[in-house]
């Protein structure tokens, strides 16, 4: 995990914990000051490497934590 996806990851563990949900992308970017592009391209990391996985548009995000990440074998 590079350190740009380790502080995401931190931050939607910590997010998920105060609210009890994933921040939103705007959270995201807001946070770090960061564009929208280049939170879609960390989450869509941290979904690759199974620290987060996709799910159907939700008013409180598209994606949940996944707090063991899965090795893929291959």
């Amino acid at each position: 995990m590079t350190p740009t996806q380790q502080k995401t990851y931190n931050y939607i563990l910590s997010f998920e914990k105060k609210y009890g949900y994933v921040p939103s992308t705007r959270n995201i970017e807001k946070h770090f000051k960061v564009s929208f592009q280049a939170v879609q391209q960390t989450i869509n990391q941290l979904v690759a490497k199974n620290y987060l996985e996709k799910v159907k548009p939700e008013p409180k995000g598209h994606y949940k934590v996944i707090h063991t990440p899965v090795v893929q074998k291959g």
